[in-house]
Order: structure tokens, then sequence, then C-alpha cells
């Protein structure tokens, strides 16, 4: 099971807000407006209180039954609500130990440490409105309304949890409406001047639900429009495709709007000519980067190219190469510049340079490219929490 960190993710949150939550995330989603453009915030449903699980009768009434033989939801005694409440109070005061307490060992969330803890008070949220508890089958969810920093609009999400030793604790955070969005793998094949999308497995979708929308793209709308064999009234199913005339740099994004509820399935960025076909690397390579959005930062001409590394972004990110991506002719050297005070390192996938690790602000690092190509490199430590960063030579 792969874990969500939730640093990461409040990295991001609030700027998902402001672009109404359809962009270039792969799970960003809202209500839908059935044409696959940014949508509006629907309203947080009104509360529908739900009794703590301890206040459920047994199914069998019998007096002397044993209260082992109840299941784990029904023996929590604390409220789903106040839970939250207490775990986004935790997030705004740096609570980390109560942050981390409330935080499900068998979820989807990861806990987070000590030294991140100004990044995750800096870009915590306030609850602008939260519902009663519902149930579900094995656990309870509660939905809310997140404002982040900077953020014009509140998010709606639902935290969902489990019991562990009759308290409830978070297992997973999912935005509203995610949870509707149909189930599809799509492969995509990129060359110099296309891009080819392919569903490759799960869910068929109405064609007329089903869009292409992003910049540096030829042609964008619903599927049937850019189809020349799926009609508005046909079915996008697995080995189906569309093939889209590209820039050399583009971002496109797959997503999915019935009307009701919209979100983004999938997303994609190229950055350079080349000959080779295929996936972009740097795309795939920086695919769980916060901060890179298909963006190559054009070095050509220069003799140095500078790098940053650590608390840099619109949030301060401590775990980011900036810019994570750049372009620059051989010959150029590249020098990568320490701020913060946490441990980082650069390492090539390839080994073709590697970096101490340092934490000391202004510490540097340099690299000269002879050859053209692409490097991909990244921190040792953070590689898991996506920072990352390419280098492509010309």
């Amino acid at each position: 099971m792969k874990r969500r960190t939730m640093l990461r993710w409040t990295g991001t949150a609030g700027a998902l807000a402001v672009a109404g939550c359809v962009g270039d995330s792969d799970d960003g989603s809202t209500d839908g407006q059935g044409d696959g453009s940014t949508p509006e915030p629907s309203p947080t449903p009104e509360p529908s209180p739900t009794p703590n699980p301890t206040e459920e009768p047994t199914e069998s009434g019998e007096a002397g039954e044993s209260q082992e033989d109840d299941t784990a939801r029904e023996q929590a005694d604390s409220d789903p609500v106040d839970v939250v409440k207490t775990f986004v109070a935790a997030w705004q005061d740096g609570d980390i130990e109560t942050f981390n307490s409330l935080i499900a060992e068998s979820g989807n969330l990861d806990p987070v440490t000590e030294d991140q803890t100004d990044q995750l008070t800096e870009n915590a949220p306030e609850i602008t409105n939260i519902s009663g508890s519902g149930r579900t089958g094995d656990g309870a969810s509660v939905e809310l309304s997140l404002l982040f920093p900077d953020a014009e609009e509140a998010l709606m999400s639902k935290f969902e949890l489990t019991a562990a030793d009759g308290e409830w604790r978070l297992s997973d955070f999912i935005r509203v409406g995610q949870e509707h969005a149909p189930s599809i793998e799509f492969d995509t094949d990129w060359e110099s001047d296309t891009f080819t999308v392919t569903h490759a497995s799960g869910d068929s979708v109405p064609a007329d639900e089903l869009f292409i929308r992003g910049e540096g793209i030829a042609d964008t709308g619903a599927w049937h429009e850019l189809s020349e064999e799926i009609e508005v009234d046909g079915t996008v199913s697995a080995g189906d495709a569309v093939t889209l005339a590209v820039e050399d740099e583009y971002s496109l994004s797959i997503v999915w709007d019935d009307g009701e509820y919209s979100t983004t399935l999938q997303s994609s960025a190229g950055a350079s000519n080349s000959e080779s076909t295929g996936e972009s690397p740097v795309d795939d390579h920086l695919s769980e980067t916060d901060n890179y959005d298909g963006t190559v930062v054009d070095f050509t001409g220069e003799q140095q190219a500078t790098v940053t590394v650590g608390e840099v972004g619109d949030y301060e990110q401590v775990y980011v190469f900036d810019p994570p991506a750049i372009r620059v002719d051989a010959g150029t050297e590249v020098v990568w510049e320490w701020v913060g005070e946490v441990g980082h390192n650069v390492v090539e996938a390839d080994g073709e340079f590697e970096s101490n690790l340092q934490n000391e602000a202004d510490d540097t690092f340099s690299h000269t490219f002879e050859e053209s190509g692409t490097y991909l490199y990244h921190c040792e430590p953070h590689e898991a929490l996506g920072q990352k960063g390419a280098v492509v030579v010309e």
C-alpha cells in the first residue's frame, strides 16, 4: 500500500484550492460542470449526526454477550468529528506528537518528523465547515471544508477513520467527489510533436464525460471531439486512443466530468525535443515532484545555471530543487546552492555525479555537463518525498 505523506499534500493543497482542484494534480476533484472545465466548489452538506459507535446496540441483544465480540468500530469511544478537529488543531499548532498519534498505523497517511514542523504549520488550513460523522462498512468518515493559506476558496474534503485500541484514528484523506470517479489506467506515448493517450484498462466511460485539457496542444476538448472513431454517444473503453499534436513544451490533463463531479485522472508534460520516442523521461521522473508543472527553464546560451536546494517556493517547501528541470548547452556548469538547515545531496541516477550530504546555507555543489542528453537526479534522503530534478543538455 502506498501511503500518502501529509506534508507533501499540504504543500500543494492551497494551490489546488485556488485552481478549483482541476489542473495538473492527479487526484484533484470537485463538482463537475459537464465540460471538463475548472468547476466551482459545491456547498458542504449539512451535518447528519451519527451516534458514537459505543451507542450502537448489539445485533443479538443478549445480556451476557461479551464485549470482545464487538467489532473494533463498535468499541471506539471517541467522536470521529472531535478526532478530526483535534488533528487539524495539532496541525495548526505544530503539535507533532498529537498529529502523529491520530494517524492510523494501517492507513494511507504517513506521519511527519520534528524537522518538518515549520513547513507543516505554515501550510495548516482552517476548518470552515464540518459535518457529522458518517458510517462506512468498517469505520467512519467526516466531511469538512478546509481553507488553506492564500487560497480563495475552501477545499471540500473527507477524512476516513478506523478504530484502533478503542479510539478513532485517521486512515485516509479524500477530496470530495474523488470516490465517484472512474478507475482507469492510461498509457501515453510521447514523440517529438505528437502525444497519444490510450485507455489501457479499467472502467468504460461515456465519450462526452472524458476531456483532454492543457497548454501547448493543438486541439483540446471532449474525447469524441478528438477521436475519428468514437461518436458523442459512444463509450471510451480499453484499447481506444487519441493522438494529439503537441508543441515542444506542453502540459496535458485527462479530466473526467459527468456534470455532477469532476476530477483529473492523469496529467503529463513534455519539455524538450527528443529523437527518441515514448513517454518524456523528465515528465516520468518528476511525476511526484510538487513544484514541477511541466516547465523546463531555459538556460541555453548561459555559461552557468543555478539550482536552489531546500526551502524554496510559495510554501517554503523543504524537499525541492528549484527549478526542478532546466535546459542547458553542452559545456555549461550547473551549480546547486543550499538554503535552510535540512540535509540534502544531489545524486544522478546513473552515477554521472554525486555530492556529499550538506546542510549549511550557501553550501554549493557544481558539475559541468560536457555531453548532450537528459540527466535525472534526486536527493537520496528525500527521494520518496519527491525531491528530484532533471537537466536536459543540448
